[in-house]
């Protein structure tokens, strides 16, 4: 269990407290975990937290509590974890800029080559299936397999797409977001 998995709970009810249980690098998980285990006066583990969680209905409350105390160190932190964010989504960006040549070609080649090669793939195993019935052992170990490599398929596609379409777009959004909050 890690400090993200416990953040969606807390998150639901504090939502600064749950965001920043799961940012972009560990080092304010550790931090936040601690904050919220000491509120709770618990061990200072993902695990001990969402046992408190689960056996004190009051907990939420607790932290709930605490997020309104620590209102202004919570919204700081999680600005600048948006700046972090922000700063990743640029030196990507920046990155395309110098070599946009070479991402295009490799971007032509995920968004043209893949969904041909994930459909050869479901094809494949429809077949394995049909031909090895009566082994389910390797048929399972074979749709893994595949299932996997459709997934990792699918994922660099979307990474892909995202990046054309949703990077410089979320970008821009929270440029946006952290002048307007700096303003606030």
């Amino acid at each position: 269990m890690d400090w993200k998995d416990v953040g969606a709970t807390i998150g639901k009810v504090a939502p600064m407290l749950g965001t920043l249980l799961a940012p972009v690098t560990g080092g304010a998980s550790v931090a936040i975990g601690a904050l919220v285990s000491s509120a709770l006066g618990v061990e200072n583990t993902p695990e001990a937290v969402e046992a408190e969680l689960k056996a004190n209905p009051e907990a939420l409350l607790k932290l709930k509590e605490l997020e309104f105390k620590e209102n202004d160190a919570l919204r700081k932190q999680v600005m600048d974890l948006a700046k972090l964010e922000n700063e990743k989504y640029l030196k990507a960006h920046e990155s395309y800029q110098v070599k946009s040549e070479m991402a295009d070609k490799v971007a032509l080649q995920i968004i043209t080559k893949n969904l041909p090669l994930i459909g050869l793939l479901v094809i494949v195993n429809v077949f394995i299936v049909h031909f090895l019935r009566d082994n389910a052992t390797l048929i399972a170990i074979v749709s893994n397999v595949i299932g996997f490599a459709t997934g990792q398929l699918f994922n660099e596609r979307q990474a892909i797409v995202n990046f054309f379409f949703g990077s410089s777009l979320g970008s821009k959004q929270k440029s946006e977001q952290l002048k307007n909050g700096a303003k606030n």
